[in-house]
């Protein structure tokens, strides 16, 4: 069996980031060879059976790492002269980066959009922008000019390389699939049945007891704050009883200024990533958006009642509107804190009227920049939610139309 020096050189360096194993065959065989061509030439039928295996898994590792989406471009386009003659010019470009596009006019119902579809066993990014007047074309969000090709360049790569999604710490669905998002949610639906233990991240994370099919890891910057202990506000420890475990865990790492986003773990399960950062960061949620209306969901929301308050403490205040809600209360405690907002020392004063909570809400939100939010958990059950204005902006802007399947 004769193994070429060129062959064995040509798959290392394709292969820089492949498993371990078959490479330290594959430079132990290259060794041999550059060392001692007869001992290379004595090698016995099972190493060479081993080394020829460790090939094709590098070789195999090779091709799965180059596998990409395929994309599927459509621009819609007018029927004057003008646009044939864009659509010309960017059919010439589009060439150059090794892509194809279909231009055509639009027909009724037709929009632009980004997604994956599945075709078979594959799945395609389906991809419909428009050509515009000045020769430009729009996709959602972005805007290229066939003068300018790198941003296009850059863009479609990324798209070939994650999906209409993209990358796991911005895709809103963290690179799940759709099954794999549905059982994820399943999985953390269950509820807490025992104390939390909140003196770090670590120690809250195993008492919550997560399903066995999830193993959990910390970024690099996430590592330093794994013993840290909470911020608090006033002398409210959070209540988890009876929540979700998915909304606890994202409401217990919000107290150390931690979230995380569920990852799918290629040996089988899942990994539960703990980043630095808050609802902004493409974090798992604070709990969701309520699929019931929520005057609905809670009918005293919307009911007046008698307000006279001078020099209320905020705090105490928030928790009155809690208990006229009959919710529980839970408070962002690190936002709050890092954003100078820190309810147990501000006061409120208001001349004596009538007022809904929601009106209530609304007013500390404007007077104070706090964001009062009611969520759900994966199970259903809502809450009251004390952040920052910002953080609550964030929320809004990410999960507004996004519900637990």
């Amino acid at each position: 069996m004769v193994i070429s020096k060129s062959r064995l050189a040509f798959v290392a360096h394709k292969s820089q980031d492949t498993v371990a194993a078959p490479r330290f065959a594959v430079n132990r065989v290259f060794e041999l060879h550059q060392r001692d061509p007869v001992a290379m030439k004595r090698l016995s039928f099972s190493y060479a059976f081993v080394t020829l295996l460790a090939l094709m898994l590098l070789t195999a590792d090779v091709v799965a790492q180059s596998t990409k989406y395929t994309l599927q471009i459509d621009v819609l386009t007018e029927p004057q002269p003008s646009f044939q003659l864009h659509a010309r010019s960017w059919g010439e470009a589009l060439q150059q980066l090794e892509q194809l596009a279909t231009f055509r006019q639009g027909r009724n119902g037709d929009k632009t959009t980004i997604e994956n579809v599945e075709v078979g066993r594959d799945t395609v990014v389906k991809v419909v922008g428009i050509l515009n007047r000045d020769g430009s074309i729009s996709f959602r969000g972005h805007k290229f000019f066939v003068t300018d090709l790198e941003p296009m360049k850059v863009w479609l790569q990324r798209l070939e390389e994650f999906g209409a999604d993209g990358p796991p710490s911005e895709s809103p669905t963290w690179g799940l699939n759709v099954s794999q998002y549905t059982e994820v949610l399943k999985l953390l639906s269950k509820t807490v049945d025992e104390p939390v233990n909140m003196a770090s991240p670590m120690q809250a994370i195993d008492s919550l007891k997560l399903p066995a099919s999830f193993r959990y890891q910390f970024t690099d910057q996430a590592k330093k704050r794994a013993f840290l202990k909470p911020a608090r506000i006033g002398s409210h420890p959070p209540d988890f009883s009876g929540l979700s475990k998915g909304t606890s865990l994202a409401i217990a790492l919000s107290q150390f200024g931690l979230g995380f986003r569920p990852l799918a773990n290629p040996a089988g399960g899942y990994f539960i990533e703990i980043e630095v950062g808050g609802e902004g960061a493409n974090l798992y949620p604070i709990g969701w958006v309520n699929q019931t209306p929520i005057t609905v969901a809670v009918p005293a929301l919307s009911k007046s009642v008698e307000v006279d308050l001078v020099d209320a403490e905020l705090d105490g205040l928030i928790q009155l509107i809690a208990n006229k809600l009959e919710l529980r209360l839970l408070y962002s405690a690190a936002e709050l804190k890092a954003a100078g907002r820190d309810v147990s020392t501000i006061k409120y004063t208001r001349k004596p009227g009538k007022l809904s909570p929601y009106s209530l809400m609304r007013i500390l939100n404007q007077t104070h920049k706090i964001g009062m939010d009611l969520r759900t958990d994966e199970a259903g059950t809502i809450f009251l939610w004390v952040t920052t204005d910002d953080e609550y902006k964030a929320f809004k802007t990410r999960f507004a139309n996004v519900r637990p399947r």
